[in-house]
């Protein structure tokens, strides 16, 4: 089982949709909310690491986490910096621009699907079928 870190404000459902399909998931965030899914450990900035909750703490913090993968959400996307720090030593689960749907783990993410494939093969599991999907107004 590959082991995915997910970093950003609010990482629940992210969090969730990952450990449903098979992840061992750390979930880092400014929450760390007790309805959790059961197998995530999920670790909050204030409380576990006495830290504000920003993408630079985050990423500093998550350094101190080990994992295969990491994902980040918001608020990473304004900060290349932290997003380095972050995929130093492990797969970055990457966005971009383009949005897709994901349906295997329903998981809707800016990500580059070819990684997704390959973390789900990796662990086993069938890669997810994704379809792209356009952006509606306001995106």
């Amino acid at each position: 089982m590959k082991r995915v870190l997910i970093v950003g404000v609010s990482t629940r459902a992210a969090a969730e949709s990952a450990a449903r399909a098979g992840f061992d998931v750390t979930a880092l965030d400014a929450y760390a909310d007790l309805d959790q899914h059961p197998s995530v450990r999920a670790l909050s900035l204030p409380r576990d690491f006495k830290l504000h909750p920003t993408a630079p703490a985050g990423a500093r913090a998550a350094r101190t986490i080990e994992s295969d993968a990491v994902a980040y959400l918001s608020s990473f996307e304004n900060h290349p910096r932290a997003v380095a720090m972050l995929a130093a030593g492990r797969t970055l689960w990457e966005t971009r621009p383009t949005f897709y749907v994901v349906s295997a783990i329903r998981l809707s993410c800016q990500t580059r699907c070819g990684n997704v494939d390959s973390m789900c093969l990796e662990s086993g599991s069938p890669p997810p079928s994704a379809t792209r999907a356009r952006a509606g107004p306001g995106w």
